[in-house]
């Protein structure tokens, strides 16, 4: 019995570790592409000076904005999808009819 629990705790482990790697990479993936996106930017104009500045402003807002928006849009996303016991409340919370039927015995 003492081995199935280990094996359990080290699988759960396993688990909630997988999770946070998924949450950080996600984190990253995220806000690091507008640092990216600025250095790439800035060197591409430096060089060929053939962005408008339009074009730059659209790409900042849209990566300064957007991405983090996604970060915080997906992290619920993947908590729900990683944990069986948020999928049965969400589940129950989103699926029930909308009048409540009597549970029959």
């Amino acid at each position: 019995k003492q081995w199935y629990q280990r094996r359990v705790r080290a699988r759960n482990q396993f688990h909630v570790t997988l999770t946070i790697l998924l949450l950080s990479v996600l984190f990253v993936v995220c806000n690091s592409a507008y640092t990216l996106s600025l250095i790439t930017i800035a060197f591409i104009h430096m060089l060929a000076l053939t962005m408008t500045v339009n074009r730059f402003i659209w790409t900042m807002v849209l990566s300064s904005r957007m991405l983090p928006l996604l970060n915080a849009a997906f992290n619920p996303v993947i908590l729900i999808a990683r944990n069986a016991g948020l999928r049965r409340e969400m589940r129950e919370l989103f699926c029930r009819n909308a009048v409540r039927q009597p549970r029959q015995h």
